[in-house]
């Protein structure tokens, strides 16, 4: 009898652990691995509706050119990383703090950017492929999808960061739910962090400018 209780304890314990297992979120580590962790929700548990609350604030802010209320969608620990292209290759700049960015090619703050349409709502759908023939874009408005095409473009590989820069942005792109793509201004990558979201990478190339 002893023996049984004790081969029903080791089971339920390893069953235990299997399960507490499955369960962890995924964990990634920014610079030193280990002593900094990001801490990423299962996306498949996001309700739209949230990501559509978020970003309806998130907009309202840039329209409202509030610079304290935007520094709140910037993790205090990641940064924001603006993508631009000064030349041929792809140049990425993080920021802690909206007030400190100034474009490379214009010289203007970020709040002076022409973000023409940025309170249109995005729709959930798959989002416009640039094709820069007679249009820019197969498609134009505002969309939002859970896919994050940056993490598969790895393009901060073909920029002079050095292996650790390029090795951080890495692993903040890993942590990408959502990509809005507003055809009128930019790019915007989102990630859910813990229980909050934020923007993590903005991308103001100018598509086929090239």
């Amino acid at each position: 009898m002893k023996r049984i209780i004790y081969f029903l304890g080791i089971t339920l314990i390893a069953c235990s652990s299997a399960t507490t297992e499955s369960a962890n979120v995924e964990q990634v580590f920014e610079e030193n691995i280990g002593e900094s962790i990001l801490t990423i929700a299962n996306s498949e548990n996001v309700v739209d509706n949230d990501f559509d609350s978020f970003y309806q604030n998130f907009s309202k802010t840039i329209v409202a050119k509030k610079t304290t209320d935007f520094n709140n969608f910037i993790h205090q620990d990641y940064g924001v990383y603006f993508i631009e292209a000064p030349g041929a290759m792809p140049m990425f700049t993080k920021f802690y703090s909206i007030e400190k960015f100034k474009d490379v090619n214009n010289n203007k703050f970020f709040f002076d950017l022409p973000f023409l349409g940025i309170d249109k709502m995005p729709i959930n759908d798959t989002l416009p492929k640039i094709i820069c023939g007679g249009e820019v874009y197969d498609k134009y408005g505002c969309f939002a999808q859970q896919t994050n095409p940056l993490n598969e473009s790895q393009i901060w590989n073909y920029t002079d960061l050095n292996d650790k820069q390029k090795q951080e942005i890495e692993v903040i792109a890993k942590t990408i739910t959502y990509t809005v793509v507003n055809t009128a201004n930019y790019t915007f990558y989102f990630s859910l962090i813990g229980n909050s979201w934020y923007v993590t990478f903005i991308d103001i190339r100018i598509p086929c400018s090239a």
